[in-house]
């Protein structure tokens, strides 16, 4: 009889994500999921790194009436 395999995973180390934000937050949703992703991806500890290029900069600014 042959002993039972035990299951084990090495912990990697996790590859860095980078999100680059070019659109304005007024076309469409495309910025919002962005951020949405954004922020799923460092609720699970994953490394993340923004940038905000162009248009994008615009999402860095409060909401104008």
């Amino acid at each position: 009889m042959t002993e039972p395999r035990i299951a084990t995973t090495a912990v990697t180390p996790q590859k860095p994500v980078l999100f680059i934000f070019s659109t304005a937050p007024e076309n469409g949703t495309v910025a919002r999921d962005g951020l949405d992703t954004l922020l799923a991806y460092s609720a699970f500890d994953q490394t993340v790194a923004v940038v905000f290029f162009a248009e994008g900069v615009w999402q860095l600014c409060p909401p104008q009436q």
